[in-house]
């Protein structure tokens, strides 16, 4: 069952993984062009910038991915007007917030550049930080933007062009790298380079407003946009409060490392961050991917599709992650000679690197289920569970293991943090439940279906009549009265031999995922399929020479329909 769902997961998936296999690699090979050009108080400096990144995704996640967040919901329950105003009023906030932190930077950005090195800092760091951050907060406009929008493409069913903007931002990026780094020498080259590498790929967006199959619309954004952006920014609140809390977890515990171990240990910090991002090739890759789906089925009420999607979710982001745990486990030693370091700065390293790999397994549970509650709107929740997994466990865990013996064990502080968060989802998900009324893992609505049948058909006509009557035959074990069950059937096979004979080509075997609910008096019938766009709400007789259509709508209590994921998704109430 669910074929077509399965099939947009693993399209959506492809595209999403290079997208952020082009992020990671991007930074990690950014940093190794910096560790073998420059001195390492340069590298260390890189790693105590990070902060400024973190506060740039943290605007995109809250209002990108909040924003994509809200708009999947709204298309899943068949409201573009909603979903444009959404799409509209992102791109009017995001402009404003990176002048804002753009101004604020370049007017404080010697103080902010004190602030993220410590007392110990000598005053070449602070000058590499001040040098590195310059170009960032120049260009924070540009690298906001482009990647505030990149989520709204996967919900357009564009995910392959979301994965050309960030693949061509990276290698301009580092081409102009190397560039810049090794022929000037100077550390603001590699914040050149990201800044020209984001603009570069943010012209390829000309594609994108010029493609007939975009159904998002720039229209006039929320006339209250203060308090919509608020709204948005509820949406996308564990996405914003991860990257938000990063900021914080990476400034707190600089300063914990460079007070217990020194320069050397930010350094192998800055490389552990690195290695973080190859977890973000699989596990983010697939948070990426199911963030639009679950959305839009949240939207549908299909719990089976979130069920179905959120499995298939777990098997790759485990066994991508205890692969890769692996991998680190072995070649943590090559790792850091690859960042050039050696001696004890190398021993250090390798150390930091074994333990810290060890939380990836949790990690890719942690992270799948947080921006999960977020995407179903269950907001206080994940909340909770960002502050404890993003600062407050990690933070207290590293902080206590400094004080212990000479401090050098404090890297299981990230294992000890994981793993409480990990009891931490279960328990609190439990309690959320049984306060809300929901059930399991997923915070299932106990009434959402108490009566469902799930299909997947080819495109046949054959199983169509055969679809047909296993409906009538599903409402009548069901106590649905023998006209109405009749008419589900009907409305059934109307629609799905449109979709064989108009929205197919018959050479070509196709799918059409089929799903009947009864709750209550009330009998919902969905048919999803990825054949041409056809909105049958807007259907006239006159148009076409048949009529089916017609009788569907007249047979049914209401009839909606919304073109989302390139599926053509009607949902009819009989």
């Amino acid at each position: 069952t669910a074929v077509l769902l399965k099939r947009k997961f693993k399209s959506y998936l492809v595209p999403t993984i290079l997208m952020t296999m082009a992020l990671s690699m991007g930074a990690i090979v950014d940093s190794i062009i910096v560790s073998r050009l420059l001195p390492t108080e340069a590298f260390s400096a890189v790693g105590l910038s990070q902060p400024i990144v973190l506060i740039f995704n943290t605007i995109f996640n809250f209002f990108g991915v909040g924003g994509a967040t809200l708009a999947a919901n709204y298309k899943g329950k068949k409201q573009d007007d909603k979903t444009n105003t959404v799409f509209s009023s992102v791109i009017v906030i995001l402009l404003f917030l990176s002048a804002v932190f753009m101004i604020c930077g370049l007017v404080f950005r010697r103080p902010i550049a004190a602030l993220l090195c410590t007392d110990k800092a000598t005053e070449q760091m602070i000058k590499y930080v001040c040098d590195y951050s310059l170009w960032l907060y120049i260009g924070s406009p540009i690298i906001i933007l482009v990647s505030g929008c990149i989520s709204f493409l996967r919900i357009d069913d564009m995910p392959k062009l979301g994965s050309r903007i960030i693949i061509t931002s990276n290698v301009v990026n580092l081409i102009c790298d190397y560039i810049l780094v090794k022929f000037t020498g100077y550390i603001g080259g590699a914040s050149i380079s990201t800044v020209l590498g984001y603009l570069v790929g943010g012209l390829l967006y000309i594609q994108y407003f010029r493609s007939p199959k975009r159904t998002l619309k720039i229209t006039k954004p929320a006339s209250h946009i203060v308090k919509y952006g608020l709204n948005v920014a509820g949406a996308g609140i564990t996405s914003g409060l991860n990257t938000g809390l990063m900021f914080l977890k990476n400034l707190f515990i600089n300063q914990i490392i460079m007070g217990t171990i020194g320069a050397l240990g930010v350094a192998a910090f800055n490389v552990c961050n690195q290695t973080m991002t190859l977890a973000a090739l699989f596990v983010g890759g697939v948070v990426q991917t199911i963030l639009p789906i679950i959305g839009v089925l949240n939207g549908e009420e299909d719990k089976n599709g979130i069920r179905m999607t959120m499995k298939t979710a777990f098997k790759f982001a485990f066994s991508a992650a205890i692969i890769l745990c692996i991998v680190l486990e072995i070649g943590a030693g090559v790792l850091a000679t690859i960042f050039a370091l050696e001696g004890e700065a190398w021993e250090i390293c390798r150390y930091a690197i074994r333990c810290y790999c060890l939380i990836l397994p949790f990690y890719a549970f942690d992270f799948i289920m947080i921006n999960y509650y977020q995407t179903i709107q269950r907001k206080l929740l994940a909340a909770i569970l960002s502050i404890l997994q993003g600062l407050v466990l990690v933070v207290s865990s590293v902080f206590v293991l400094s004080k212990i013996g000479d401090g050098s064990n404090l890297w299981f502080g990230f294992i000890i943090s994981e793993a409480v968060t990990f009891a931490a989802v279960w328990i609190l998900s439990k309690i959320y439940a049984n306060k809300h009324d929901l059930s399991g893992l997923l915070l299932e609505r106990k009434c959402d279906c108490t009566r469902n049948i799930e299909m997947t058909l080819s495109n046949n006509l054959q199983d169509a009549e055969n679809v047909s009557q296993r409906i009538q035959d599903f409402c009548l074990e069901n106590e649905v009265d023998s006209a109405r069950a009749l008419q589900v059937g009907i409305c059934a096979e109307e629609l799905i031999t449109n979709v064989i004979n108009y929205g197919y080509n018959k050479d070509v075997l196709q799918y059409i995922d089929v799903n009947v609910r009864i709750i209550e008096n009330e009998v919902i019938l969905r048919v999803r399929d990825d054949g041409i766009t056809f909105n049958p709400v807007e259907y006239h007789t006159e148009e076409m020479s048949f009529s089916g259509i017609e009788t569907v709508k007249k047979l049914a209590k209401s009839l909606n329909y919304s073109r989302v994921l390139g599926f053509n998704s009607s949902i009819i109430k009989v």
